[in-house]
């Protein structure tokens, strides 16, 4: 029961957090000639609340029963799929698709997919959502890549943290007996990153860089925050959920940059 009112708590803040930043959009979609990457964020806010509410649903009326598939999955879907678009219409430049970077990216959102699998059997919704996720991953690395929001040395970090938690899952996956100290390396690793991407963010919104940065590296903090929640469980779920709350503004500010620069 303790761990159920935190879960609940945690979606409610997220609920808290979307409906002020949908109402945030929408007023700045009056002042910004309805901007297509404003459009594309504000359908995104009005995606998280209905997995949310879903989410919220659930948790109060059947937190203790197994659930392969979820309706929500819907609105995950759709959550990457208008992120990703949003980028887009920031980030025009011819896509490089056999560039390494993206495709080492397309790899990672692979294995993270195929975890999905492992740890619930469920192929329909890796089928679902997995494409979308992919394809919004690589978009976030592209984001990165072509705003050039950090440098390649910190490009070549953020991958190795990224593999290095993918290998951390999968041996806690296969290897039962090391389970527990792989997992509690992971959230270490999770939570850090988490925390030096926001950091980042804060420092390039304060020094006043230019709205291409801010959008790629908030997109990246939510999609390693998004990555980190399909990693917990337990507390450690409602804590990861309270900072993925508190990265979703970052994607406003820079939103809001890009709108009215």
């Amino acid at each position: 029961m303790p761990y159920m009112i935190g879960e609940v708590f945690s979606t409610g803040l997220m609920i808290l957090t979307t409906i002020v930043l949908l109402a945030a959009t929408v007023r700045l979609l009056v002042h910004a000639n309805k901007s297509m990457t404003a459009v594309y964020f504000a359908f995104t806010m009005v995606s998280i609340l209905l997995s949310e509410f879903y989410w919220l649903a659930y948790d109060i009326l059947r937190g203790d029963v197994r659930m392969p598939f979820a309706a929500n999955e819907f609105a995950e879907a759709a959550f990457f799929l208008l992120l990703a678009s949003s980028l887009r219409t920031v980030f025009r430049e011819r896509f490089p698709v056999f560039d390494r970077a993206i495709l080492l990216t397309a790899l990672y959102a692979v294995g993270n997919i195929v975890l999905w699998i492992l740890w619930n059997g469920d192929w329909i919704e890796a089928l679902l959502t997995g494409p979308a996720y992919l394809y919004f991953l690589v978009m976030a690395m592209f984001a990165l890549r072509q705003s050039e929001a950090i440098r390649r040395s910190g490009q070549i970090v953020l991958g190795c943290a990224a593999f290095a938690s993918l290998a951390l899952m999968y041996l806690a996956h296969f290897i039962p007996s090391v389970s527990a100290a792989m997992d509690l390396v992971n959230y270490i690793l999770l939570f850090g990153v988490l925390g030096a991407m926001v950091l980042g963010f804060v420092r390039a919104l304060r020094t006043g860089r230019e709205s291409r940065v801010l959008l790629a590296l908030a997109y990246c903090a939510v999609v390693w925050a998004q990555n980190s929640l399909y990693m917990s469980t337990g507390w450690w779920y409602a804590a990861m959920e309270m900072l993925y709350a508190m990265t979703m503004p970052a994607m406003f500010f820079a939103v809001r940059r890009e709108v009215i620069a």
